[in-house]
């Protein structure tokens, strides 16, 4: 799309200016979205490989450039920082679609540091490269780009094909243009499966073995949709989602951004699987009702395919009205008319009343097969053929109860209502429609041009802003006094990380700040499930979360463990001081080994002299040590 560079801050449109999606602006939009979820993915993995011994040479840490995109008027804007690079700079990947590619042969710290990263995250070493002879082994996909900047510090870009594809499939005897580059394998899936996968398997850049790379991907493909797809659907079918069903309703009373779309996706992500595939999830509920084997309920089970159908149906009206915000603007664009806001509302409000009103023209769309089709191109199988071979109305499986939709598709859309917008008035019709009664002549549209107050931009940014918020809280809620304050700041917290873990429920750094705001909130329980949770998600490669599950074991009196995950984090980084003064403490208080606590105190103060907790916990030794003597 086009390109502007704008104080130092480059800008792109995400739209298929060359064709690549078959015209598809909305499956560009997706490949901006890969970039930055990508990005944050490596820029975790990096910060938990460079925190290791071996890597902590300021030679080997990875820079990152700032990324965010925002959604405005069914445009996606995605915004990164200019870097201190250029053509000469390259030290790894290929900055030319694969003609040539560096491994970093010359600089063996970016060349170590770029192994563990994708160890970190499995991701498989391979040849790559579209130059026979030319291909060389390396980590990450051919189009990563690796830079020793002009400033000497090593910058990473190009993320959007970071992780593999999901395998292509032949839907209805057709391939989907540009497929594999966005719809990929969700870093949960790729990070814990028992192999690692190539990045450019089922591309012209990873040729080289591709027999053996793209089988891989096929069988962790097939593995998603026979293995972690079932799964999830166990899950939500199961009494343990029931209960969540409840707290969400129970939240939801005081705080509406607790929705069950929301827990739905969470979950789903930390499964492995993406949100286009709640259309297969639906049909393994279906199938869970007959299944003589587990005690489900058919009542609950039903409730949750209304919730997933929900959440479809949402994100599909959102990308319709995207649409034709695009359209609108090409139109306008093409005239020459200035693009006026009011113009976009108008709009939305359309689109919304043939959603949401009662008409004949609605409730055709409802029954069309052009609706159904579009639900399957986001949402494969979720339409079954009998649907589209009959004149089924799609709102018999809302139940006709599509207030609960509007509200969830406003939210994702970014529409501010105003406070007087309500569906009520449209329920009865609605009952009607559902009992086959005749509609009347005169059109019924819920909605006009004053219940929407504003179409807000969709910002998304970096995980790390929202991890460096809550380390300012949480030094702000050790300098207060007040419980109640202390608890208002936690909540602030929480409410930034939340939304982090809902997108990446394996960054650890988020998993592990929440079990701290917990703890000091009081939440002991959820500190400790939190803390479980970070310390998964790291693969207990991250020596401050291991330094901090090792003290929350020795409080529990699981001594042995303690030690254990003590001894694994300085083995990871025999510098980091935290680890030192608590392991020291702990040989000094529960072990009772005098000379190894000397030893790990003197060392943490070498290291650290200013280091309070150190100095505290030196001084009872020194004491205790003096009166011994």
């Amino acid at each position: 799309g086009e390109k502007y560079i704008v104080r130092g801050i480059l800008f792109k449109f995400s739209v298929d200016a060359f064709g690549l999606f078959g015209g598809n602006d909305h499956f560009a939009a997706k490949v901006a979205g890969h970039e930055l979820r990508s990005l944050t993915s490596a820029y975790g993995a990096a910060e938990e490989v460079t925190k290791c011994s071996e890597f902590t040479a300021d030679k080997a840490t990875i820079h990152f450039p700032m990324v965010c995109f925002v959604d405005y008027l069914g445009y996606r804007l995605t915004a990164v920082s200019l870097l201190p690079i250029g053509k000469d700079t390259l030290v790894y990947g290929s900055g030319d679609a694969g003609g040539v590619v560096k491994d970093a042969e010359d600089d063996i710290h970016v060349k170590n540091t770029m192994e563990g990263i994708a160890k970190s995250l499995n991701i498989k070493q391979h040849k790559a490269g579209v130059m026979r002879g030319r291909e060389k082994l390396i980590h990450f996909p051919v189009d990563i780009e690796v830079h020793r900047g002009t400033d000497g510090r090593v910058y990473m870009l190009d993320f959007s094909r970071l992780f593999p594809p999901e395998a292509p499939t032949n839907s209805n005897g057709k391939l989907i243009p540009g497929e594999t580059l966005f719809r990929l394998l969700r870093p949960e899936l790729v990070k814990n499966y028992p192999k690692p996968l190539s990045p450019d398997a089922f591309s012209l850049f990873g040729r080289h073995d591709c027999k053996e790379h793209n089988t891989e991907v096929r069988e962790a493909t097939k593995y998603l949709y026979e293995s972690a797809i079932p799964a999830y659907a166990k899950y939500l079918a199961s009494k343990e989602f029931s209960g969540a069903i409840t707290w969400y309703e129970s939240q939801k009373q005081q705080d509406r951004q607790y929705n069950l779309g929301e827990g739905v996706t969470s979950k789903l992500h930390r499964a492995g699987c993406n949100v286009r595939h709640l259309g297969q999830v639906i049909t393994h509920l279906e199938a869970l009702k007959s299944d003589p084997t587990g005690d489900y309920n058919p009542k609950h089970i039903d409730l949750v395919k209304t919730i997933c159908f929900r959440e479809i149906m949402a994100r599909v009206i959102k990308n319709e009205m995207k649409r034709e915000f695009r359209e609108e603007m090409s139109k306008n664009k093409a005239s020459g008319q200035p693009a006026l806001e009011q113009d976009y509302t108008q709009l939305a409000v359309c689109v919304l009343n043939t959603y949401f009103g009662k008409s004949k023209r609605s409730l055709e769309w409802w029954q069309s097969k052009e609706l159904k089709e579009k639900v399957n191109l986001y949402f494969p199988k979720t339409v079954s053929e009998e649907e589209f071979q009959s004149q089924s109305d799609l709102r018999s499986r809302l139940n006709f109860l599509t207030a609960a939709l509007f509200e969830r598709t406003v939210m994702l859309a970014k529409i501010e209502c105003s406070p007087h917008c309500k569906l009520g008035s449209i329920k009865k019709e609605l009952k009607n429609i559902k009992n086959n009664k005749e509609l009347d002549d005169e059109d019924l549209k819920p909605l006009v041009l004053t219940d929407i107050i504003a179409l807000q931009p969709g910002v998304k940014v970096m995980h790390v802003l929202a991890h460096g918020e809550a380390v300012d809280l949480l030094y702000c809620i050790l300098k207060k006094k007040s419980i109640k304050e202390k608890k208002r700041l936690g909540n602030l917290a929480m409410g930034i990380l939340c939304p982090v873990i809902r997108s990446a429920p394996l960054d650890s750094k988020a998993l592990y700040l929440q079990a701290q705001h917990l703890a000091y909130n009081g939440q002991i329980p959820l500190a400790e499930k939190h803390i479980k949770f970070a310390v998964e998600a790291s693969n207990q490669k991250n020596p401050m979360i291991l330094a901090a599950y090792a003290l929350l074991l020795q409080t529990k009196g699981f001594n042995d463990k303690a030690e254990e995950m003590y001894q694994k984090t300085l083995k990871l980084n025999h510098h980091h001081v935290r680890a030192l003064g608590d392991y020291a403490y702990f040989c000094f208080e529960v072990k009772k080994d005098m000379e190894k606590a000397r030893v790990l105190f003197e060392k943490c103060l070498s290291i650290a002299p200013q280091y309070k907790q150190g100095l505290v916990d030196y001084g009872k030794f020194l004491a205790v040590t003096t009166l011994l003597n």
